[in-house]
């Protein structure tokens, strides 16, 4: 029975399932999922007297199909199941539909008739086309709503919407319902609304003449018509309708309003629409920005208008409900007035800002809260300005960025490794004099950057013009009182707050709102700064932290429980505003929105999400921004089940679990079945229009794939979600493999679950699945798409540990082979290894039991260093220094690989460590670099200071290094990347690890050799012929003769409460920044700047261990000469003023108030008089907890902190050698040096 009608959004439902332009149909929704908001009081009535939450007095669809219902629900206003709501109204509907598939169908073969049939109760087929459906869902009799109003509105009920009375009456009509076939010709009205309904408008001939009589006589009281209305109105005027192959209906289709540019997202519903063939005196008002379609007609000399789109859908969106005001305004204004003179003007008026050069800045290094969305956001604004033919300088020192790469069509055309800070940002401009500057893509630094060069007027002395958001709307927003007082201005609430700048004001404040309270700190990002206060002790605590941060704080009332929703909002010179989707907060306020977001909202009411949605274009306008199911491990698994739990999410290992089976097994007995997951296209549009999208994504909810797998691409693995140890690094790795791999011709697919990364944008691969990197899906994806190979060795840790399954499972993985990576991997067989080639290591043992670990370090004496297998960032890795952390730190160890032997050796102190990165061809190195730790032995390679070329090694040492990697490549077959690890000690050299993969230092030894060495290694692996001569081969080195490059760690311990801000073997930084210079000092301090790091102007705590005197004697000296004030604890004190360098003595914390002439450490830290802290511990020291206060405190407070001896005194030289820091970055050494040495 009846006709398929496709509705591309899932929500509102109620308001769907009643529209009376649905009549006769059978509806088919798109979302995934329906149901989970149950359904509302159908029996409830507004002051009007209809129904307050449908759009008619009951369902109106003939039958319901979705692909997943829930029973179970969860809303405020339901009283029922959307089950029982339809059993109610006798409503067939299905479930397990795959509707993706009968929407594809029914778009690309058109509208077509449909039944649904129950078994035995066959049903013959009802053509609605050929039904007058208006006559159907029109009044038999005239009504009054609003009587005593002042303007009488007659509305033809064509089948209108509830929601169009309500508007109406609103806005001072007296609404007269009429039936549609009514002779309204002779009756008195102020204006006249022709509301839209169901079927073919070519069957209401009655209604056609009645319109055609008021057109062509000399009244001139404005007319309305909506969606049917616009159609009636057409064909009254003489135009021609026709019926649509691809009708539109849904809540998200752009219409633009051709008089003045205005572009508006609509609701609608309709398989007819007016051609182009429009009679004498009328135009076109609106038109279909997908299909060009006629979305609404205006007379040129009369009040006479409509819209094909819906501007009264209840609950939104309400973008065009203005249209009713503009009706309302004909009718006030009277005779001779048209429709475009009492539209809104836009608020903008549309201009092109015309500029040549335009200065990019980057967010810098990852930190908590600002991380590689700026590299994709940044990346994605240099490709806007190449494709306007825009010259691009690109300012960032994230040397691990895809962004800042040197060439590529992608790539800006020059980029700066320099400190996002405004002194340098000024020198830039000096020196490329660009016109224009984008802020908005570098997150919160580049923002405060921005802000700060025009408030010292830079911007304004080099007529640089910021694109985009203006600078004033951007302190309009980060100006926390600012932004409330914008709000207040326009109606919008807020939550009670003060902005304040001070601690007695932030308790003042406090006690006028009343506890519990909520403080959010200005020109901040990612909530550092925030909190909630429920007691004046934690207000106190929390503020003084806060404004170590900022100048300014908002103490506003606590909402903590309420539900947190979040918008994207993109607004363009024509004044148009999208909304371009919302986000609802999984857990409830108190938790920050950057930890867990589901998009779309499930749990908010249609009406008030979409409320939002209008209070957010206007803000943006006044701101000018631009089932419970289990299984039985007893029973035998049925196919149903197995299938049903697949469906529900359950993965194979967990499956297996429940049945006592391996994860193999289980995999075995699903695929014995035929139950394998289906490929289906992320697509907006819900499949309404044929979509081009390479975003893809298996689900067990389908029937059928969306696309065809002719390609057999080569498989990427990315790197997955960002982490400490595995972060943007990785994705610039997989891109660069992904970029080689298309420009050899190569098909690509790519897997990866990171949305930030720049491997998942859109025009990166051929591709793309938004998958997890697990084992099962991989296997999935590999199996469907038949791909030529899969390359593991470019997403860090998490795809390499999978290298032995997927080889097991039939996996081609191309280069090193999986076999050979285990052996690396495996602590002990590497170490045996090693042994065999006599390449020189730590004495060392593979241990099972803790009386083997403590007979080996009784063997060799402590310090030892702990090594579990399989880890990234020194994962569980540990310097044990006694016997008690031994029997500590190895439980955790074999907690973290239980299956492999742990490896114990000798840690040889004072040594330097160098990092060879490489690629091996066939067991031969092809290309290296050789980089060295600024920091001794001991402190993760990710958190180390990298020098690039190598500073203190000797010759001789190299040589040694050198050898070793030529064996350790040959002996492992090695054709790919791959990073060994070394010890050196004089010209001692001993080998630590080697990871057959690509490390975290790649991008930065490749860009700094401007060799790409992902590229080389990449067309190893697939076999690809490569000219070897221009490579940095190991007889052949590249060394920078004329520069230097330092590779700094950037830490977010700010953010990470409690946690010791020291550095030991388990990496703990979460990104990085490379800086160059002419020396070592010039290239430090530029990487240290970058990292946030400030340099001090007041006052210097010191505070080292009696073993570190000797050594720190020279550096306490410079400091002191560079006119430092130094603070130190009593006997660190002593001994300093005891070698002639003056020192003032403070109180440890544990001490404070013992002594009245000892200041307190965290009062002058807090009150700036200490604005740089040494904390230079070790495990011999009884103030363990003293130390970790002072280090934390001054992390908290905002303070610089050194906790590494090498550094400090790299720091002190630097000072003191490279007084004037020059803007010269990379690509200025590059032109001029970079020459090969022997």
């Amino acid at each position: 029975m009846s006709q398929f009608k496709l509705k591309a959004e899932s929500d509102p439902y109620p308001e769907a399932l009643t529209d009376p332009a649905y009549k006769g149909q059978i509806l088919t929704m798109a979302n995934p999922i329906i149901g989970n908001g149950g359904a509302p009081d159908t029996a409830a009535l507004d002051e009007l007297g209809l129904s307050k939450y449908l759009e008619s007095d009951g369902i109106k669809v003939a039958g319901l199909l979705v692909l997943n219902y829930s029973n179970d629900y969860h809303h405020w206003l339901a009283t029922k199941s959307l089950g029982q709501w339809l059993q109610e109204e006798k409503v067939p509907a299905i479930y397990g539909v795959d509707t993706r598939m009968l929407t594809k169908i029914i778009r690309d073969k058109g509208t077509m008739l449909g039944k649904i049939e129950f078994e035995g109760q066959s049903v013959g087929f009802m053509d609605p086309n050929k039904q007058n459906l208006i006559a159907e869902v029109s009044t038999k009799d005239v009504k009054v709503y609003g009587k005593g109003n002042p303007t009488k509105v007659v509305a033809v009920d064509c089948g209108i919407k509830n929601n169009v009375i309500r508007l109406l009456v609103k806005r001072g009509a007296e609404v007269h319902l009429v039936p549609w076939n009514h002779d309204f010709t002779k009756m008195e009205y102020d204006g006249l609304l022709i509301a839209g309904g169901p079927g073919n408008p070519a069957l209401a001939q009655p209604l056609i003449q009645n319109v055609k009589k008021v057109l062509e006589s000399d009244r001139k009281e404005p007319l309305f018509g909506i969606s049917t209305g616009n159609l009636i109105t057409g064909l009254a005027a003489g135009a021609k309708t026709y019926k649509m192959s691809m009708p539109n209906r849904g809540q998200n289709q752009p219409v633009l309003n051709i008089t003045n540019r205005q572009a508006f997202i609509t609701a609608q519903n309709h398989g007819y629409a007016l051609d182009s063939t429009l009679p004498a005196g009328w135009k076109p008002l609106f038109v279909n920005v997908n299909d060009q379609t006629n979305e609404g007609i205006m007379h040129e000399s009369k009040p006479f208008f409509g819209v094909q789109f819906h501007p009264e859908v209840s609950p939104g969106p309400t973008d065009t409900e203005y249209l009713f005001d503009s009706f309302f305004s004909l009718i006030k204004k009277g005779k001779g007035t048209t429709i475009t003179s009492v539209l809104p003007k836009p608020a903008l008026v549309a201009s092109r800002v015309e500029v040549s050069k335009v200065l990019i800045l980057g967010s810098g290094g990852l930190s908590i809260g600002q991380a590689g969305e700026f590299d994709y956001s940044g990346s994605q604004a240099v490709k806007a300005m190449k494709e306007e033919n825009v010259k691009t300088v690109l300012m960032n020192p994230n040397i691990a960025s895809v962004q800042t790469n040197e060439v590529g069509l992608k790539q800006a055309d020059t980029v700066y490794f320099l400190p996002i800070t405004p002194q340098f940002v000024t020198e830039v401009i000096k020196a490329e004099r660009p016109d224009g500057l984008i802020l908005g893509m570098g997150g919160q630094t580049a923002l405060n950057c921005g802000v700060e060069l025009f408030k010292r007027g830079v911007l304004k002395e080099y007529g640089v013009k910021v694109l985009g958001t203006s600078v004033e709307s951007i302190m309009a927003t980060e100006d926390r009182q600012l932004f409330s007082d914008k709000l207040n201005e326009i109606n919008e609430k807020i939550a009670p707050s003060f902005a304040v700048e001070s601690i007695e004001d932030a308790l003042k404040a406090a006690d006028t709102i009343g506890y519990p309270v909520m403080i959010r700190s200005a020109y901040a990002l990612g909530g550092l700064g925030s909190g909630i206060c429920p007691t004046k002790e934690i207000l106190l605590d929390l503020s003084t932290k806060a404004f170590a941060m900022t100048n300014q704080i908002l103490v506003e009332r606590s909402v903590t429980g309420w539900k947190e929703i979040e918008y994207e909002v993109v607004r363009d010179a024509d004044d148009n505003c999208v909304t371009v989707c919302n986000m609802e907060n999984v857990d409830a306020m108190g938790v920050h929105t950057g930890d867990l977001n589901m998009l779309k909202i499930e749990n908010k009411e249609s009406s008030v999400f979409l409320k939002f949605n209008s209070s957010l274009v206007l803000i943006v306008s006044v701101l000018n921004l631009n089932l419970s199911f289990s299984l039985n491990p007893s029973e035998s698994i049925t196919e149903e089940t197995l299938k049903k739990s697949k469906e529900i999410g359950f993965s194979d290992k967990q499956i297996s679990k429940c049945l006592g089976l391996t994860e193999a097994q289980t995999r075995e007995l699903r695929l014995k079945k035929n139950i394998h997951p289906w490929v289906k296209q992320i697509d907006t549009l819900a499949a309404e229009y044929p979509s081009v999208t390479n975003y893809l994504y298996v689900t067990y909810n389908g029937q059928e794939h969306d696309i065809n797998f002719d390609d057999h691409g080569m498989m990427v693995l990315g790197c997955g979600p960002y982490h400490i140890g595995s972060s943007v690094e990785f994705d610039w790795c997989a891109v660069s493999s992904i970029r080689t791999l298309r420009q050899l011709g190569k098909k690509t697919v790519v897997v990866n679950c990171n949305p930030e990364t720049v491997s998942t944008d859109f025009d990166e691969c051929d591709k793309l699945y938004f998958e997890e990197l697990s084992l099962e899906r991989i296997l999935d994806i590999y199996h469907q798409e038949a791909c030529g190979g899969c390359i593991i060795s470019v997403g860090g840790q998490i795809p390499n540990n999978l290298a032995v399954p997927l080889y097991k499972n039939g996996v081609k993985i191309m280069g090193t082979s999986p076999l050979q990576i285990d052996r690396a991997e495996d602590r002990s067989i590497f170490s045996a290894v090693l042994d065999e080639l006599k390449v020189a290591q730590a004495p060392w043992k593979a241990v099972n039991t803790l009386n083997e670990a403590l007979e080996f370090a009784k063997s060799v004496g402590y310090p030892c260093l702990l090594r579990p297998s399989y880890v990234l960032s020194g994962s569980a890795m540990n310097v044990v220094f006694s016997e008690d952390e031994m029997k500590k730190f190895l439980e955790e160890a074999t907690r973290v690989s239980q299956e492999h032997p742990v490896v114990l050796t000798k840690f040889i102190e004072g040594a330097r460590e160098v990092e060879m990165d490489a690629v091996g061809k066939d067991g031969r190195v092809i290309s290296h670099a050789m980089s060295e730790h600024v920091e001794d032995a001991g402190v993760h390679s990710g958190d180390a200071t990298l020098m690039l070329p190598t500073q203190t090694i000797s010759q001789g040492a190299i040589e040694k290094v050198k050898d070793a990697t030529r064996k350790i490549a040959k002996a492992f077959a090695i054709s790919g990347p791959f990073n060994v690890q070394f010890l050196v000690k004089g010209n001692d050299v001993l080998v630590i690890e080697c990871n057959l993969r690509a490390s975290r230092s790649f991008p930065f030894v490749s860009k700094t050799l401007g060799v790409d060495f992902i590229d080389v290694a990449t067309k190893v692996m697939i076999g690809e012929s490569i000219d070897e001569k221009p490579l940095p081969t190991l007889d052949h080195p590249i060394i920078p003769a004329d520069y230097v490059a330092i590779k700094a760690p950037m830490f977010s311990w700010p953010r990470l409460r409690d946690a010791d801000p020291i550095l030991r073997c388990e990496m703990a930084s979460t990104g990085e920044v490379a800086c160059f210079g002419e020396g070592i000092h010039t290239a430090f301090l530029k990487a240290m700047l970058s990292t946030g790091f400030k340099i001090p102007q007041k006052g210097i705590l010191i505070g080292i261990q009696q073993s570190f005197r000797p050594r720190f004697l020279g550096v306490a000296e410079q400091l002191h000469n560079e006119g430092f004030k130094l603070f130190a604890t009593e006997a660190t004190s002593d001994w300093l003023n005891a070698n002639n360098v003056p020192a003032t003595p403070v109180a440890w914390p544990s001490q404070e108030g013992q002594n009245p002439s000892l200041s307190s450490i965290r009062k002058l830290i807090r009150d700036g008089s200490i604005d740089l802290v040494i904390n230079l511990p070790n495990n011999n020291t009884k103030f363990v907890h003293d130390n970790y206060v002072i280090r934390r405190t001054a992390v908290d407070s905002g303070i610089a902190l050194l906790t590494n001896f090498q550094v400090t005194k790299l720091f002190a030289e630097a000072v003191q050698k490279s007084r004037n820091v020059d803007s010269k970055s990379l690509f200025h050494y590059r032109q001029f040096s970079a020459g090969k040495m022997a």
